[in-house]
């Protein structure tokens, strides 16, 4: 009997839920999980971020700071003083131009 309860309650935690996403936040609560990618979102002027770069496919939130302050320096702000960065790990929904993630990092 508890056997059939656990797989009824699996059964519906993969037809309702996210068990993905569930086990990253249990495993993976500040980085991407293996089957992750992160986005980052790169903005020179921290005071106006309606204007940035986005580059996608990133495997980890390290790989993705990198990348930040590789674009940073690129664009004469080696410290990110006046520019600002995001990394968006696993897009979950968009709704318009706006992308929700998983978790947002800096």
């Amino acid at each position: 009997m508890p056997l059939i309860v656990l797989i009824l309650v699996l059964g519906l935690w993969f037809a309702f839920g996210s068990p993905l996403v569930t086990i990253a936040n249990w495993f993976w609560s500040e980085d991407a999980a293996p089957w992750e990618w992160v986005v980052l979102h790169y903005y020179p002027n921290r005071h106006d971020l309606s204007t940035g770069e986005r580059i996608r496919g990133l495997e980890s939130v390290e790989e993705c700071r990198r990348a930040a302050f590789t674009l940073a320096a690129s664009n004469n702000d080696p410290g990110l003083r006046r520019g600002d960065y995001e990394c968006g790990v696993q897009e979950l929904e968009k709704l318009g131009h706006i992308s929700v993630y998983r978790l947002t990092v800096q």
